[in-house]
């Protein structure tokens, strides 16, 4: 946040952006204005002017420089988004800096719509305090190797207290990549270990404050009470959740009359526990989400709430804020009304069960099993009206590790895409769309969750890529819901679907929190926000607060919404590419051992060097050299391909195939 002194330097320059000022003539503009010279080196020091020659400033935006955060790609180079624009950087020009850092860019040649090249200036805000890597002497002093790809390798590092090809996190020191060893992290590169690399990398944390503990204990030991609360204790209500989960946000209920549905979706009233402006506030707030990880969680709150108080397990009373949705038999949604609820779950069921009941399994739960019949037709016609509207589905793309007693991944099992899973997605929407409605309608201040529809030179870029796999004219210049949908389902059960869905998740924005209820292209809903997990998302808990304090006619909370906003996609973001990379280090620690193994794989990508293959079976892409290359249009994008494992490297990140069956 600038001072008012230099609001009034900087409001000098924007009156006229062509200016260059030396810092005599800025004075004399400002007669009677104190501390100048410090408002314009603050000014300088955040990027907002720049020092262009013989003592002269001028607007760093009128010289095409901004400020941005760097996303580094595994080939070294990177990109920079600053101004609703996206700036190409080459590895030669990073400047210094890494991935996720805050640094000031000059565009260069524009290349695009909203797309530039350019070359970083300098680093305004490293996002990494350190980094974790391998060990390695260098001549009379040590190097790190660092674990995330999208780092320079041989980092000089101080004070090192391990021996070589152990790991370690070092810290840098100022502004330059210089690391010192703060902590050592294993002698052994084992699976457990690289994910503690890749947490230790981002940030993550096992460990709470303890004023932030001790407050949790107190809430959860002491909850509010329930009298003003509609009792729900009688109702037949229930949780889906996957087999490992920890936390339960959501319970559902369903009751069925001549006039069609009322479904009942029960969340987790976090809020009567988390009060604002405490200890475990802020901390649930810097984290903004919880991380999954292979092998450990990292909740939002600590586990004597997420786990417990919160939780909603079966057979015990619990604090909910309740969505009651009324459906005709066509599944036409007629009202809706949000209410503070106490409910005890009838029964914890996984989605497997569910999906067993939904066919007729009798469960060992008195009524779920009608129950579930019953919401399974209701799910079956919102699906088909989500359909109707264009809502694009996308299905499942995630893979679930599993660990052998050794410690190693043994197997990779992907995460179904049944009815059982659809049926929570489309109750949880429901609630979600209502939610946002409602918030909408009263001004309540909350984040929005918003996706924006795929600009035209997005469009131009994804018919690029299905060009390639032969899919480029069924893209047409303005891809809206419908087209985008049978773009999809004409490429669903082929070996390429998985390559489409990710080219059009690319051609998207990224669904982000906003203040403002834009609306969700994906869903294709004109209002949307994010509700139903309280426990493991910090929006949701500002929107539970938002109703709190309007059903209770309370005065509102001052609250930054585009603070907030920012801060809580960036969380969200950081824990998805955690999670992603998390995922591909356990599957080439599991190929590691399994050189000659044959897998089957679809052609991603063909290059002069060699061609990229997807495996189908395990999460992870590898490359086949081109001495391989076989007969024209063998190797063609979106080809199906059996590949053999040659050598897989987790530390480098490698994976180097071949075509099964050419030897060694």
């Amino acid at each position: 946040m600038t001072d008012p002194v230099s609001d009034s330097v900087l409001d000098l320059f924007e009156r006229d952006p062509s200016a260059r000022l030396t810092l005599r003539r800025i004075r004399a503009a400002l007669p009677g204005v104190s501390g100048v010279a410090e408002a314009v080196d603050s000014l300088v020091a955040s990027g907002s002017l720049w020092l262009v020659g013989r003592g002269r400033y001028a607007l760093a935006s009128a010289l095409g420089i901004s400020s941005g955060s760097l996303r580094v790609r595994a080939s070294g180079s990177g990109v920079v988004t600053t101004q609703g624009m996206k700036v190409e950087i080459p590895s030669s020009k990073l400047g210094g800096a890494i991935d996720g850092d805050t640094v000031l860019v000059r565009r260069t040649d524009q290349t695009g719509v909203s797309r530039w090249d350019g070359a970083i200036l300098s680093v305004l805000e490293r996002r990494r305090k350190g980094v974790s890597g391998v060990l390695r002497k260098a001549g009379r002093g040590w190097v790190l190797d660092p674990l995330d790809p999208t780092l320079p390798r041989g980092l000089p590092i101080e004070r090192c207290g391990g021996p070589q090809g152990s790991v370690a996190w070092g810290r840098f020191q100022g502004d330059g990549l210089m690391l010192e060893m703060t902590e050592s992290l294993g002698a052994g590169v084992t699976p457990a270990l690289l994910i503690t690399s890749v947490a230790r990398d981002m940030g993550f944390s096992a460990v709470y404050p303890g004023d932030a503990l001790e407050i949790a204990a107190r809430a959860a030991a002491s909850p509010p009470p329930t009298q003003a609360r509609t009792d729900l204790r009688g109702l037949l209500c229930f949780t889906i959740d996957p087999v490992d989960a920890r936390d339960f946000d959501d319970a559902v209920s369903l009751t069925v009359d001549e006039d069609g549905y009322e479904l009942g979706v029960h969340i987790a009233d976090v809020a009567s526990f988390v009060r604002p402006g405490t200890a475990l506030d802020d901390e649930a707030r810097r984290r903004g989400t919880s991380v999954y990880l292979p092998d450990r969680v990292y909740p939002m709150l600590p586990e004597v709430l997420s786990n417990d108080a919160c939780s909603l397990q079966p057979g015990v009373d619990r604090l909910t804020r309740s969505v009651f949705l009324r459906y005709d038999a066509r599944g036409r949604r007629r009202s809706f009304r949000i209410a503070p609820t106490v409910i005890r779950s009838s029964c914890r069921l996984t989605y497997e069960q569910a999906l067993a009941a939904m066919n007729g399994e009798e469960l060992d739960c008195p009524g779920v099993t009608g129950c579930l019949g019953r919401m399974a037709g209701l799910s079956r016609i919102l699906s088909e009206r989500g359909r109707e509207r264009g809502a694009l589905g996308f299905g499942s793309s995630e893979f679930r590790v599993q660990f052998g007693e050794d410690g190693m991944p043994s197997s990779f099992e992907r995460v179904p895409d049944d009815e059982s899973h659809e049926l929570i997605e489309n109750f949880m929407v429901e609630a979600n769309r209502a939610v946002a409605e409602h918030c909408g309608w009263l001004g309540l201040s909350v984040l929005y969750r918003i996706h924006d529809e795929p600009s035209p030179e997005a469009v131009t870029r994804l018919r690029q890529s299905l060009t390639l796999i032969g899919l480029g004219s069924s893209v047409p210049k303005r891809a809206g819901h419908a087209e985008l949908a049978a773009l999809l389902a004409k490429t669903a059960g082929l070996p390429s679907e998985g390559l489409v869905k990710e080219a059009v998740l690319r051609s998207m924005m990224k669904a982000v929190y906003s203040p403002f209820d834009t609306g969700h292209f994906g869903l294709a809903l004109r209002n949307y926000l994010h509700f139903t997990s309280p426990i493991r998302r910090y929006p949701d808990l500002i929107v539970h607060r938002a109703l709190e304090e309007a059903e209770s006619g309370t005065g509102r909370r001052a609250l930054d919404t585009q603070d907030a906003a920012r801060t809580c996609s960036e969380a969200e973001q950081t824990a998805e590419r955690a999670e992603r990379d998390c995922t591909e280090l356990m599957a080439l620690a599991f190929l590691e051992g399994r050189a000659g193994s044959v897998f089957r794989g679809v052609v991603s990508s063909s290059e002069d060097f060699g061609t990229f293959v997807r495996l189908l079976d395990v999460p992870v892409e590898g490359m086949i050299p081109a001495r391989y290359r076989g007969a024209s249009g063998a190797h063609r994008p979106g080809s199906p391909m059996d590949v053999e494992v040659v050598s897989s490297d987790p530390l480098l990140r490698l994976l180097s195939l071949r075509p099964a069956g050419t030897g060694r």
